[in-house]
């Protein structure tokens, strides 16, 4: 076996070999998949209303954006009972059921998450934010199938919301489907772009892993290397770039970047550099 091909072998998103990557990749994607609290300081992604059930009950409304000043300031605790008295005093508010589900994501209780996001649903099923933040509580849970049906139902309602295309891009990058991944993540940069989004570069990282899926490392790179900055502190991204400055015959470059990913704990990145090491890659 050559050089070449025993380094195929530790190209842990081949498409030569899927599970150990896919894993990988699925914990990455989530990590970078904005879960969205309606209202919070970021994009302002929703055009019209800024609620889906505007409550006609002023004490509701008060609790909830107590609520929302709760959770910028890190107090959960106290976020996730003011929101339950907002839903108390009005059980169709369906955006703090919303918000509520949300915490309940990022605190990692994902049946709490799911139980208050597809309430939020039931109270309005045209709540693209709610579709979004259960298919992100599915994704959790593995069940890919019911996140990407979520996203599907995002996009369908609001066509100017990127976040259903990028988790649908998502979804089908981890599962290995890269050209409907592909196409689903571009559109989602495009919507990013149009809105000045932060998640812009969340949004080529992935199309550049789609990209490398493909087998081709100068597109991958064209995305990746103008926003290593932002994710160098990632073993994936370094080993990716790395291998394709392999490929391309760029040795030195490529090197350094595999040895960022080994230092960052990523063990494939330690085999390829022993094949460099001891001669048998060229």
């Amino acid at each position: 076996m050559s050089g070449t091909e025993k380094i195929k072998e530790f190209i842990p998103m081949s498409l030569r070999s899927k599970t150990a990557s896919l894993i990988f990749l699925f914990f990455l994607l989530l990590s970078l998949s904005p879960l969205n609290i309606k209202a919070e300081t970021g994009p302002k992604i929703k055009k019209g209303a800024s609620l889906y059930c505007p409550s006609k009950n002023s004490r509701a409304i008060n609790y909830y954006d107590q609520g929302k000043t709760l959770t910028g300031k890190k107090k959960i605790k106290e976020a996730l009972n003011i929101y339950l008295k907002a839903i108390g005093l009005d059980p169709g508010f369906c955006d703090a059921m919303d918000n509520l589900g949300t915490i309940y994501q990022k605190g990692g209780k994902a049946e709490e998450a799911i139980y208050w996001h597809q309430k939020a649903i039931e109270a309005n099923i045209k709540d693209t934010s709610a579709h979004v933040n259960l298919a992100a509580d599915f994704r959790l849970q593995n069940r890919l199938r019911e996140s990407a049906d979520e996203y599907k139902m995002a996009i369908e309602i609001d066509p100017q919301n990127p976040e259903g295309y990028f988790g649908l891009g998502s979804d089908y990058l981890t599962i290995g489907k890269s050209e409907e991944a592909l196409k689903e993540l571009q559109t989602a940069e495009k919507l990013y772009m149009e809105i000045k989004s932060p998640y812009l570069t969340h949004a080529r990282y992935s199309i550049g892993l789609a990209h490398y899926f493909l087998n081709d490392c100068t597109s991958a790179k064209s995305y990746l290397e103008p926003i290593y900055q932002e994710f160098k502190k990632d073993p994936n991204i370094n080993y990716t770039l790395g291998v394709c400055y392999l490929r391309s015959k760029e040795r030195e470059k490529g090197k350094n970047y595999l040895q960022n990913a080994k230092s960052l704990g990523m063990e494939q990145a330690g085999n390829v550099l022993d094949l460099l090491e001891s001669g048998e890659f060229k």
